[in-house]
């Protein structure tokens, strides 16, 4: 029931967010929409993993290994590939959408803050799903159902997002399942979804602020 909730309440941040055209910054990079909105669906968003994590870690104190970092591990190098392939993808993809929408200028402060609450978003997301989650599945049904469930909600939350990013919710989710059950621990999965966002939102925001300047003179 508590995590049923939490993912309503994160669907609900979604929808609420995306009826104020504030559900992406590359929004509010297009001058859709407003920081302190998307801010506003992170602080959410935070509250509920957090309230998810404490629930799993009250319940499942046995199964506590899964948040400590896997230092060293047969599949680290694979990591690491995979981990610089998201990088360089998101970097890519913040540059397409930079030549393809009008420059907006974005507010440094307001960026600032949101870029370190979508760090702690990320790290805080994936604690969620990818520990969370999957594992209270793992201990009611077998590993290819829990993953199935697991990204099927993971995509159902990204339902406000273009169609290429749904699709891509499906391989990735299906990825970061795989990584965390080969190390036993979130932060290999924490890592390379943070390599994607970050890559993605502050190339996006940096040629966003280096093209309205370059307008502006």
């Amino acid at each position: 029931m508590i995590l049923s909730l939490c993912i309503a309440t994160l669907l609900f941040a979604e929808i609420w967010a995306a009826s104020k055209k504030s559900h992406r910054l590359i929004d509010i990079a297009n001058g859709k929409g407003k920081v302190a909105i998307l801010n506003g669906k992170l602080l959410s968003g935070i509250a509920v993993f957090v309230i998810g994590c404490r629930y799993y870690s009250s319940l499942h104190e046995s199964n506590m290994q899964v948040f400590d970092p896997a230092w060293s591990n047969e599949w680290s190098l694979t990591c690491l590939v995979i981990t610089i392939a998201a990088g360089m993808t998101g970097y890519k993809a913040a540059r397409n959408n930079s030549s393809n929408n009008l420059p907006y200028s974005l507010n440094a402060f307001l960026l600032v803050i949101y870029l370190l609450l979508r760090i702690v978003f990320l790290v805080l997301y994936e604690c969620f799903f990818r520990a969370v989650l999957l594992f209270i599945l793992l201990n009611e049904v077998e590993v290819m159902p829990a993953i199935l469930i697991n990204v099927t909600l993971y995509t159902l939350v990204h339902c406000y997002s273009n169609r290429k990013e749904i699709i891509g919710c499906i391989p990735f989710g299906f990825l970061l399942c795989i990584v965390t059950l080969l190390h036993h621990s979130v932060w290999p999965a924490i890592i390379i979804h943070l390599a994607l966002a970050m890559s993605y939102e502050i190339t996006l925001a940096s040629n966003k602020q280096s093209s309205f300047k370059s307008h502006q003179t």
